[in-house]
């Protein structure tokens, strides 16, 4: 795929799931972009070098970039799910539950 077609797709993506992957990205980087630190304020303009930083790396790092974001997102909702278990579901069955979806996540991640 075409760095543009690479980043025309990531700008679609929802500005929180750019911003996870934002962290992926140095800092210095996304300043020599702009010049100035003041326009990474900007969720808009954060948003675009992000899209074009990644997508000029290249589809492996492209998809490296999205995996980690992807799975920190999971992450977060999972294990707030886990936590409520515990408490309707009572601590064996939650953790059965749980060890159940690392295994999950541990097998995705090999692929």
């Amino acid at each position: 795929m075409q760095a543009g077609a690479r980043e025309a797709l990531l700008k679609r993506l929802p500005g929180k799931f750019v911003h996870k992957m934002r962290a992926a990205l140095a800092e210095e980087e996304l300043h020599h972009m702009t010049r100035s630190r003041r326009l990474l304020r900007s969720t808009t303009v954060m948003k675009r070098l992000v899209a074009r930083a990644v997508a000029a790396k290249g589809n492996e790092y492209c998809q490296k970039a999205l995996t980690g974001a992807l799975c920190q997102t999971v992450r977060q909702s999972s294990t707030a799910q886990m936590l409520k278990g515990v408490l309707t579901a009572g601590v064996f069955r939650s953790t059965k539950y749980a060890l159940n979806k690392l295994q999950k996540g541990a097998a995705f991640v090999k692929i």
